[in-house]
């Protein structure tokens, strides 16, 4: 950047920088680790055999919540086979064909790999532990048309430790404040 304006010097009227993608991470610390899976299960009083069945019913639980809005506003919730579908054209297509231009568009589930945690056995001591394991599960994505930050999703984890993930796009944010500012 500072070589193109050494080189067209008093031509260049101003510079706009910004960042093209940001994408912010969250977890629930209480639960990101095994040590702390067994600290909750405790306080929870679920005792660590009946973890999967506790698993379930708080990703049951989960889905439902994140899924109401949509149900409420009459916004598509679509599965996806696969995911190698590029979820950001569907909710486009979604947002185009509904005509929204504000608020959330849609929310797409869709398995994908993930770290977990699970509950699992050793049968050399006879006893069962906490591990974190690479496996597969579902994945909410909500799409949004935010009116200061433009096209963005969530991507929500819906097994523990439950991740999170929002994505902006910064040229949108940029396009956004622009527009406003005339």
């Amino acid at each position: 950047m500072k070589s193109i304006l050494r080189h067209l010097g008093e031509r260049v009227l101003g510079v706009l920088s910004g960042f093209d993608r940001l994408l912010l991470r969250g977890f629930l610390r209480c639960v990101i680790n095994p040590r702390g899976l067994n600290g909750y299960l405790y306080g929870a009083r679920v005792p660590m055999a009946d973890f999967k069945e506790h698993a379930q019913e708080v990703t049951g639980r989960l889905i439902e919540e994140s899924q109401r809005s949509a149900r409420e506003n009459n916004r598509e919730i679509r599965y996806l086979e696969s995911p190698q579908i590029r979820k950001k054209d569907v909710a486009l297509e979604i947002a185009r064909r509904d005509h929204i231009e504000q608020g959330l568009i849609c929310v797409l589930k869709c398995v994908e790999t993930c770290t977990t945690l699970r509950v699992c056995g050793n049968r050399a001591t006879k006893t069962i532990g906490i591990e974190r394991r690479q496996t597969q599960c579902l994945h909410l994505y909500h799409y949004f048309q935010h009116p200061q930050f433009g096209f963005m999703h969530v991507r929500l984890q819906t097994w523990f430790p439950f991740t999170m993930q929002v994505c902006l796009n910064g040229r949108e944010w940029l396009a956004r404040d622009l527009a406003k500012a005339g």
